[in-house]
């Protein structure tokens, strides 16, 4: 007997909650148009407990189940049993993964897939521009076995970076960026208004950990807080870090009393809600901070002369290469573009000016990404 919705979703992220973060604007969106069942297969229990327990998350990965495939476990060939039989109740199934590898487990999945007929999606990151740096453009393609059938993109621009990893033009599905599509908007927005959602000053987003990252984030931190006019503020940190890291950060601080710090992993735009501004340090959630169209602070820790230079393509060799391309990335979605400290607190002068804004949504028209989408699914 089919299941009365008929189509299946089957989302197969990574091994970090940011892989979700970036596939998610695209599933609910798909839920929403088709009244889609969904069931998430992740890659440990750590990334499905932290999926279950996150507001945002739960709500568009949870729908009708959620299971690890953890190395190792004694749970996962139990799971993957489970999963299989439940395939049998659905007409049209779909899987959308960001993963390239092709492992035994995956294997397996993608020839009982083949069974059911199933289209197979691959994304990869839907809040960059293009990439167009030379030492980021050399990507080896990938086995014929590890492609799927189709790959979402979200412009025309992304076009080279996709075919390079094995991607023909007939197989790409262009899409807008999801995390800007009216549906993904409306869900967050009645998340927040069923949560009570505290205020804050400012909220920070930073990278992945790398050589100079505890001082960056130790230095405008130090900014925030010697502001007279911003008390409250939030640390978003990259999924990859250790709490303990940024604890230890917070704890180095002079704090004073009128002040306070809290540090959150939940989405980016939920925290972003009452807040007066978003400071953003080399990360794509920035992305995420402008669906509320939050004022939007890119923070470089080096100089203007030497972020030119990048952006000139004089430095395609240099050091923590890929930390400078998600920075530059975020360049034309900011308010301001500050380079080191000195540019911050004047940055945080003006803003501290500003009222908390209405939370008025970026309108951007995605109405004809949406009926390539769609389309792709129906």
């Amino acid at each position: 007997m089919s299941a009365p919705n008929k189509k299946l979703i089957i989302v197969l992220g990574g091994d970090r909650m940011g892989n979700y973060e970036t596939i998610a604007p695209i599933v609910n969106e798909i839920t929403t148009e088709f009244n889609c069942d969904v069931f998430t297969i992740t890659q440990s229990n750590l990334i499905q407990n932290q999926i279950l327990s996150s507001l945002v998350l739960s709500g568009v990965f949870c729908k009708s189940g959620c299971i690890s495939v953890e190395k190792g476990s004694l749970n996962t060939f139990k799971n993957f049993i489970n999963f299989f039989i439940k395939l049998i109740k659905y007409n049209d199934t779909y899987l959308i993964t960001n993963r390239k590898d092709y492992s035994p487990k995956f294997y397996i999945l993608y020839k009982v897939l083949g069974i059911f007929s199933a289209k197979r999606f691959y994304t990869k990151s839907y809040s960059r521009s293009s990439i167009n740096h030379t030492r980021q453009l050399q990507k080896t393609p990938l086995s014929k076995k590890a492609l799927q059938n189709y790959a979402l993109i979200p412009t025309v621009d992304h076009t080279k970076e996709y075919s390079l990893i094995g991607y023909k033009k007939n197989q790409l599905i262009i899409t807008g960026y999801p995390k800007f599509y009216p549906s993904w908007k409306s869900y967050l927005t009645n998340i927040i208004k069923k949560n009570n959602h505290k205020y804050s000053d400012v909220l920070f987003i930073f990278t992945k950990d790398y050589s100079s990252l505890k001082n960056v984030i130790f230095e405008v931190l130090k900014t925030i807080v010697m502001h007279d006019s911003l008390s409250g503020i939030i640390l978003k940190p990259h999924p990859t870090m250790p709490i303990e890291d940024i604890t230890e950060i917070v704890n180095d601080l002079s704090l004073p009393k009128d002040k306070h710090i809290v540090i959150s992993t939940e989405n980016v735009a939920f925290l972003s809600f009452k807040t007066k501004v978003v400071i953003s340090h080399a990360t794509s959630a920035a992305y995420d901070a402008k669906i509320f169209n939050k004022h939007l602070i890119n923070y470089y820790p080096h100089s203007k002369e030497f972020v030119d230079r990048y952006r000139n393509h004089d430095m395609d060799d240099m050091d923590n290469h890929e930390i400078m391309s998600s920075a530059n990335s975020c360049d034309f979605i900011s308010d301001d573009i500050c380079y080191g400290v000195k540019d911050l607190k004047s940055a945080l002068d003006r803003v501290s000016l500003i009222t908390l804004e209405n939370n008025t949504l970026i309108n951007k028209d995605t109405s004809s990404e949406l009926k390539s989408l769609h389309k792709a699914f129906s």
